[in-house]
C-alpha cells in the first residue's frame, strides 16, 4: 500500500504544479519624455522607450505607453495604471520612465515635458514625485514588480537628485528598483533602458538575477549613479517555469502483498548512489557522476525536468536557484558542497 505521506507529497506537488500553471496578469506602464518645451530634446529616451515597449510586449505584458506627457497626462497615466493593478491582484508589473529628473531636499522628481523650472522650488508644482511609482507597486499587492527610472540631468546641473533615497526605503515587498542618472546621450538610446530591454529576453525573469545582469551589462561610464533595490525574497516577473509532471510513486509491497497494477517495486540503487554522503566536492571538482547525482536529486524533488547528463546548463542553474530559494540561500545558481548534501538528504 502507498503510505499517507507519499500521497500527501504527491498531492502537494500536483497543487504546486497547477498553481505555477495559473496565468498571472502582466501589466506595464512605459512613459518616455523626449520633446521638452523648455529643455533640449531627448531622442535617446524615445529610442529606449520603444525598445522597452517592444521587449515587454514580446514577454506577454499588456503595455500602457505614453510619450511626451505633460504633468496632467503623466499623473493621469499613473492613475489609470493604478486602477488596472487594482483589477488584477497578484499581477507582475513593470514601470519604466525616461526623461529629465530633478531633486529638492533629498526628494526625486520626474519632469514632464511641460516643465519649465525657473527656481528649484518650481519642481514641487511641475514635477512628479518618483517615490509615487515605487509606492504604487508596493501597495498594489503585486506578485513581482520592477520600477526603472532612466533619469537625465538637466544641462548645467550636477549631483544626486535623490534616487539613492529610493533604494534606502524599508520593506518593499516583491518590488525591485533600478534608477540611473545619466548625461544626455544625443541620439543614442539611454543605457539603462537599453540594458533592461535586452535582459528581458532571458528565459526566466527573476528579479535578483535580472538586476545583477543589468548591472553587469551597463558600462560603468554610462551610468555613474546607478541605484538598485532588490526584494527580500525571490520574485519572478516571468516564471518560474511550471514544475514537471508528478513522477509515479513506486513502493515495494509488504510481505505477502501484491503490488497494485502500475506500481513496480523500486530497483536497488547502485552502490555509489546508495552510499550516505559525508562530504561532497565543490562544482570545480565534481565528476560527471557527482553532477548527475545533483541533477537526479533536483529532479526527484521537482526542481528539474531536463536530462540527467552531467551538464550544468541554463535549466540546471535555474533548478539550483529554485532549490536555493526553497532553503533560503543566496540565489547564485551554483550549488555549494553543503547545499548538495542537504539536497541529497531531502531527496532520499
Amino acid at each position: 500500500m502507498i503510505g499517507g505521506g507519499a500521497i500527501r507529497m504527491a498531492l502537494g506537488l500536483m497543487l504546486l504544479a497547477s498553481s505555477a500553471l495559473a496565468e498571472t496578469p502582466q501589466l506595464a506602464l512605459v512613459i518616455g519624455n523626449a520633446g521638452y518645451a523648455a529643455l533640449p530634446a531627448l531622442p535617446g529616451c524615445a529610442a529606449a522607450t520603444q525598445a522597452m515597449t517592444a521587449a515587454l510586449q514580446s514577454r506577454g505584458f499588456d503595455v500602457q505607453s505614453r510619450s511626451d506627457a505633460t504633468r496632467g497626462e503623466f499623473e493621469g497615466a499613473v492613475g489609470a495604471f493604478a486602477r488596472r493593478l487594482a483589477d488584477a491582484p497578484g499581477a507582475a508589473a513593470v514601470i519604466y520612465v525616461c526623461g529629465y529628473a530633478a531633486g529638492l531636499e533629498g526628494r526625486a522628481f520626474l519632469l514632464p515635458v511641460s516643465a519649465a523650472l525657473r527656481r528649484d522650488s518650481d519642481v514641487l508644482g511641475q514635477g512628479v514625485v518618483a517615490k509615487t511609482l515605487q509606492d504604487l507597486l508596493i501597495r498594489g499587492g503585486v506578485k513581482a514588480g520592477l520600477v526603472v527610472l532612466d533619469g537625465v540631468a538637466q544641462p548645467g546641473t550636477a549631483g544626486s537628485v535623490g534616487f539613492d533615497r529610493l533604494g534606502e526605503q524599508g520593506d518593499g515587498g516583491a518590488v525591485a528598483l533600478l534608477a540611473a542618472m545619466s548625461a544626455p546621450a544625443g541620439d543614442r538610446p539611454m543605457p539603462l533602458g537599453t540594458a533592461v530591454a535586452a535582459e528581458l529576453s532571458a528565459p526566466e525573469l527573476e528579479l535578483h538575477a535580472l538586476l545583477q545582469a543589468v548591472r553587469q551589462r551597463l558600462p560603468a561610464g554610462d551610468a555613474p549613479a546607478l541605484t538598485m533595490r532588490t526584494p527580500a525574497d525571490a520574485a519572478w516577473l516571468v516564471g518560474p517555469p511550471a514544475l514537471p509532471p508528478v513522477p509515479q510513486v513506486t513502493v515495494a509491497p509488504r510481505a505477502g502483498e501484491v503490488a497494485p497494477p502500475g506500481l513496480e517495486a523500486p530497483k536497488p540503487e547502485a552502490p555509489e548512489a546508495a552510499a550516505t554522503a559525508t562530504e561532497f566536492p565543490d562544482e570545480s571538482r565534481m565528476t560527471d557522476l557527482d553532477r548527475r547525482r545533483v541533477q537526479g536529486a533536483l529532479a526527484t524533488l521537482g526542481y528539474y525536468s531536463g536530462r540527467v547528463d552531467a551538464r550544468f546548463g541554463a535549466e540546471t542553474r535555474a533548478a539550483i536557484r529554485r532549490f536555493q530559494h526553497e532553503i533560503g540561500a543566496e540565489l547564485t545558481g551554483r550549488i555549494t558542497p553543503e547545499q548538495a548534501l542537504r539536497l541529497f538528504a531531502m531527496a532520499r
